[in-house]
């Protein structure tokens, strides 16, 4: 059996970890992990996880997600929101109101 709750504190640690490599772990989790009541919790905080990290690490993949028909509606909705979140972060960021 698997330990989500375990799995979502490693994860939270992951937070401070912000290459390419981790991004490229965490992005393969959402890929990997079935979206259920029991794993919710944990996706919740990969995507989490993924929108504290700068954008141009997490910007191609968060487009590549919310293009991606084999996830819910649902899915795809959330991750459009994170998306338009670091677009507008990454606009700041550059002097762009």
């Amino acid at each position: 059996m698997v330990d989500w709750e375990r799995r979502s504190i490693i994860v939270h640690a992951l937070r401070r970890v912000r290459t390419e490599a981790c991004a490229a772990v965490l992005f393969g989790e959402l890929r990997r992990v079935k979206s259920t009541n029991t794993t919710r919790r944990y996706l919740k905080e990969v995507i989490d996880a993924l929108a504290s990290m700068p954008p141009k690490l997490v910007v191609d993949g968060f487009e590549d997600l919310a293009q991606d028909t084999s996830f819910t509606h649902r899915m795809r909705s959330i991750f459009r929101g994170v998306l338009e979140d670091l677009l507008y972060e990454q606009r700041r960021g550059q002097g762009t109101p």
